[in-house]
């Protein structure tokens, strides 16, 4: 009989579309070696965002938006598990799970307490 231990420790990342700073991303994609024409594509469709509110009586011009990676769309989503994907660890018997900005980290070892320092 396996007498082994899983533990899982839940991380969700609140808001982690919404402040995903382009410059380290962009510095990230191009140590990775991606196409300099695929990273210059990144770094255009991450700036030069900006937003205008509509409720009556507002005024109805653009603000400029700092960090921003548009949530509506997929590209968005891969763009972001890339930015995140340096916060994976890798643990002996180990696994992680994640979409988008929830990740599950997963220990498996002979006591609880080991499986509590792997995460």
């Amino acid at each position: 009989m396996d007498k082994r231990k899983v533990s899982t420790l839940f991380l969700d990342i609140k808001g982690g579309l919404d402040n995903m700073n382009p410059s380290p991303h962009c510095r990230m994609v191009n140590a990775k070696g991606v196409n300099p024409y695929l990273a210059s594509w990144t770094l255009f469709f991450l700036t030069g965002r900006s937003c205008r509110l509509f409720f009556q009586g507002s005024p109805k011009i653009f603000s400029p938006v700092s960090m921003s990676n548009p949530q509506g769309s997929q590209v968005s989503r891969l763009l972001f598990v890339i930015y995140v994907s340096s916060l994976g660890v890798e643990i002996p018997f180990g696994h992680t799970l994640s979409y988008v900005e929830d990740f599950a980290q997963i220990a498996l070892s002979v006591l609880y307490h080991c499986n509590i320092q792997l995460l």
